[in-house]
């Protein structure tokens, strides 16, 4: 996720304590994207997403996603559960592609066959998108790799599958240009403390870097 420069006009909905568009500015540009740019993270002033060092920006705080592998009831009853890893060769599954995905190597870490006690598994999908990969698991399209968290943010609409099989761990930072100041600053600020908010109803913890 990127904020934009014009999206210093987020302000404060007093009626129900969310982010509002103010009279004032243009509009909000938000990217989702999983591949970063240098062209994008120089238009950005927040960033909120796996990232390295960087001279241009400060971490604020991260949280931690566990990887798990997931499938809908519903593929699971037309399909059948997976009793041992082998099993997975008989069964759908949904990849991330060829695509780059920045600071996340192991994206497709269930796929490999290296490590992680899995065979060496053939997508019979693949999309460069996370809540694209999400969405087609809920949909009964096949199992995927999804963080433990998400399925917690979406009502816990998938089965998780193997939960003692341990995928990759991946940080996700808030991260604020260290050139923003001023009003654009605050208006960040805003946010900041509104999405810390949400993700603590969500019960995900944050820790400071």
């Amino acid at each position: 996720l990127l904020l934009h420069r014009k999206s210093t006009c987020l302000t404060l909905n007093r009626s129900n304590q969310s982010p509002s568009q103010s009279s004032k500015c243009n509009s909000l540009h938000i990217t989702s994207s999983d591949t970063l740019t240098k062209e994008e993270e120089n238009a950005a002033d927040v960033l909120v997403r796996p990232f390295g060092d960087s001279e241009n920006f400060m971490k604020v705080w991260f949280a931690t996603y566990q990887h798990g592998l997931f499938a809908s009831k519903e593929y699971i009853k037309r399909m059948g559960m997976p009793k041992c890893p082998d099993d997975l060769l008989s069964h759908r599954i949904i990849g991330y592609g060829e695509h780059k995905f920045t600071y996340f190597d192991d994206i497709n870490w269930h796929l490999k066959g290296i490590g992680y006690g899995l065979p060496k598994l053939k997508p019979i999908l693949t999309m460069n998108s996370t809540k694209g990969i999400f969405d087609a698991a809920v949909n009964g399209l096949g199992i995927c790799s999804s963080p433990i968290e998400a399925n917690k943010f979406y009502s816990n609409e998938l089965v998780h599958i193997f939960p003692e099989i341990v995928g990759p761990k991946v940080n996700t930072f808030f991260c604020i240009k260290k050139s923003v100041t001023g009003r654009r600053l605050r208006n960040i600020n805003i946010f900041k403390n509104y999405f810390e908010n949400h993700l603590k109803n969500l019960g995900v913890t944050i820790y400071k870097c």
